[in-house]
């Protein structure tokens, strides 16, 4: 076998990037095998006649793309490895943690890949698929009926679909979306409702599936993101309904007449107004009805006193 750290020699010239061409090119020819351990740095550094530094800044960038792994301990070291097709799922997911990638990107990438994996599920599935699938649908209607719903299991269902393609890089790209999704989709599993049609159209997913009817299978699922882009509409709506609510609400009550004081915006422990007028007979314009009002207002009063409405 070819001993390319003995007969070797680096040029001066960008010395990390050139130790990275030589050892993948080795591993490429079969010079080095997989799970073969590496020379010390020390060594590399002697044998390619450069710094311990540029073989470090080597092997660090060699480790980050998946070409060797490190090892701690007794038997540590730097062992050749072949990348790991995971490592795309988990580029994805630190995209989307550090604000690279967006909620709405993320939903309209699964909204165009997704119904073309399960027309290519519906017609590559297996029996060990199908038995996944439905083991996942029994789990998720014992969740429904004890009120115990996990919107990553109700995920799960659309990696399984993945796993149907037999596409080892379809999976790994599933997998990391549905560990983002199950952060966009938090909420969603206190809503009985959405975890209802949720199931309702992951069976009528399994039996197009199940029956190998492809273009079926491919228009329910365009249909399914229509509904997540209705869940999303919704959770906006409360979002920013409510701050607008709550906007309204207070300015409604800093504009209110407050006996012949003029305007108050001032409330004590029962709810009545400051103004001597006020402690008397309360509003004669406004009242306020303490208790249910569910929103936050930013204003430490407002939220120590939950006024519910106007009336």
């Amino acid at each position: 076998m070819k001993n390319i750290f003995k007969t070797t020699s680096i040029q001066k010239d960008r010395i990390s990037d050139q130790i990275i061409t030589v050892i993948e090119q080795a591993v490429l020819e079969g010079s080095l095998k997989q799970g073969t351990k590496l020379p010390t740095e020390e060594k590399i550094a002697a044998q390619f006649k450069v710094s311990k530094v540029a073989v470090r800044e080597a092997l660090r960038e060699m480790e980050v793309r998946g070409l060797i792994r490190k090892a701690r301990g007794k038997y540590g070291g730097n062992f050749v490895s072949a990348p790991d097709v995971n490592r795309v799922g988990k580029s994805l997911i630190s995209c989307f943690q550090f604000g690279t990638l967006t909620e709405d990107e993320i939903i309209d990438f699964r909204r165009t890949l997704e119904p073309v994996l399960i027309k290519k599920a519906a017609l590559l599935r297996t029996t060990e698929d199908l038995k996944a699938m439905e083991a996942n649908i029994t789990l998720c209607e014992k969740d429904l009926a004890f009120s115990r719903t996990r919107v990553a299991r109700h995920i799960e269902f659309h990696v399984l679909i993945a796993k149907a393609c037999q596409n080892k890089l379809f999976v790994a790209v599933m997998e990391a979306i549905a560990e983002i999704f199950e952060d966009i989709a938090k909420n969603w599993q206190q809503d009985r409702k959405k975890m209802r049609l949720d199931i309702d159209f992951n069976h009528r997913f399994l039996d197009c599936i199940r029956h190998r009817q492809a273009e079926k299978a491919e228009q329910l699922m365009v249909k399914h993101f229509e509904l997540t882009r209705a869940f999303r509409a919704e959770d906006f709506e409360k979002t920013w309904g409510q701050k607008d609510k709550k906007k309204s609400f207070q300015e409604n009550h800093e504009n209110s007449v407050c006996g012949r004081t003029g305007i108050c915006g001032k409330w004590n422990d029962t709810g009545a107004c400051h103004s001597d007028r006020g402690k008397q007979q309360n509003h004669r314009n406004i009242k306020c009805d303490p208790g249910t009002f569910t929103g936050n207002p930013p204003d430490s009063h407002w939220e120590r006193y939950p006024f519910s409405r106007i009336y």
